[in-house]
């Protein structure tokens, strides 16, 4: 389960990073394993609020969720610094509420999330243990709120 990659402190719920460290770890300890291994991915994101100086995870977050959250901040509230909404990976953005709480939100896109499942494929390919199987997904929490172009471009890997 390749899920909540970021929890204490903002983040993606899953990146290219963090499963190659899920990929090394599994090749030290059930290397067998490897072709047979389903990889599970979120198709949400997360959102947490800063309090007492410190992160505090809210909770996870649909796609449409964040794109309206996104839509509603003004640009005067959100820091640019800390935001990338273009990211290939991991849209973000850190922006503060009317009540002057600052949030970040972090959120897939199907491009991000296609983007991350293609590099991974790659890196699986790689790995001799890895044969010629192929890359087996599973979905987590599917609400179908997920992107909308997710399925299309799935469809296009394989």
């Amino acid at each position: 389960m390749a899920v909540d990659e970021s929890y204490f402190t903002p983040g993606p719920a899953v990146s290219l990073p963090w499963l190659k460290r899920l990929l090394t770890y599994a090749l030290q300890t059930m290397p067998e394993m490897l072709p047979r291994m389903i990889w599970e991915l979120p198709l949400y994101g997360d959102i947490w609020h800063w309090e007492n100086s410190r992160w505090v995870f809210d909770e996870p977050i649909t796609f449409q969720a964040a794109q309206a959250l996104v839509q509603q901040a003004t640009p005067a509230h959100i820091d640019a610094h800390a935001s990338d909404m273009q990211d290939v990976y991991a849209p973000h953005v850190v922006y503060t509420d009317a009540s002057g709480v600052k949030h970040a939100v972090w959120y897939p896109t199907g491009k991000s999330l296609c983007t991350i499942i293609s590099g991974f494929w790659q890196t699986l390919k790689q790995e001799s243990r890895f044969g010629k199987s192929r890359l087996q997904i599973a979905v987590w929490w599917r609400t179908t709120q997920e992107p909308q172009d997710f399925w299309p471009l799935l469809d296009q890997l394989y």
